[in-house]
């Protein structure tokens, strides 16, 4: 399980946003390690259109779990990349892709997010060949 008491201060100052479809560029990504050895991946996105255009977004990947991999693993390849032949993240830094973010209530946090889809970016997904997954894997996240 995640933990999501890194959340607490964001949501105080940040936001939390509504349940829908954003376009978003990633612009960062950040790898470290919590407690028991677990590495955790914090990917940074900007929201590129609408009223949250310009804010700042988060996902979260747990690179000790299987399920996890594999979301990322699809991420990347909607953007439009072989995920075998990207060395880092860096070389994706700017592309984009179309989150489908979902609001929730956490018993502890309250209000949080959670990225139920990474898809193709709006005007590229009618010629990508896009990778679905029925699991609806969640890779937590909040905005700020």
């Amino acid at each position: 399980r995640y933990n999501l008491k890194r959340f607490s201060s964001l949501n105080k100052k940040g936001i939390v946003l509504p349940s829908g479809d954003y376009e978003a560029v990633l612009r960062n990504s950040v790898d470290t390690t919590l407690k028991r050895n677990k590495e955790m991946l914090k990917l940074t996105w900007q929201i590129k259109d609408g009223c949250y255009s310009g804010k700042y977004f988060f996902s979260f990947f747990n690179m000790n779990n299987a399920e996890s991999l594999n979301v990322l693993y699809k991420m990347i390849h909607n953007m439009g990349f072989i995920p075998e032949n990207v060395q880092d993240l860096r070389e994706i830094y700017g592309s984009s892709c179309h989150l489908i973010v979902k609001c929730y209530w956490h018993p502890v946090h309250g209000a949080s997010n959670a990225v139920e889809r990474y898809l193709p970016p709006f005007n590229e997904s009618d010629n990508n060949e896009s990778i679905y997954d029925s699991l609806h894997p969640r890779a937590l996240a909040t905005g700020v």
